[in-house]
């Protein structure tokens, strides 16, 4: 998993990182929130997820 963390010349990538978190608990809390009937967390889950991948994806569009 720490290949995630790393740019294609193997340095760390913070926002990566931080992005993986985003992912991670947005997604935990969306699966929480669809168990216990909460739409506005399912929402909020959903979304949080969304910026943790859309921000990874602009980093490895954009990085060097």
């Amino acid at each position: 998993m720490s290949g995630f963390f790393k740019d294609d010349k193997g340095n760390k990538s913070m926002n990566r990182l931080i992005s993986f978190g985003c992912y991670l608990s947005g997604s935990v809390i969306g699966l929480l929130s669809v168990f216990k009937g909460i739409p506005e967390g399912v929402v909020a889950g959903t979304v949080l997820a969304a910026v943790g991948a859309g921000a990874k994806a602009l980093q490895k569009k954009y990085e060097q």
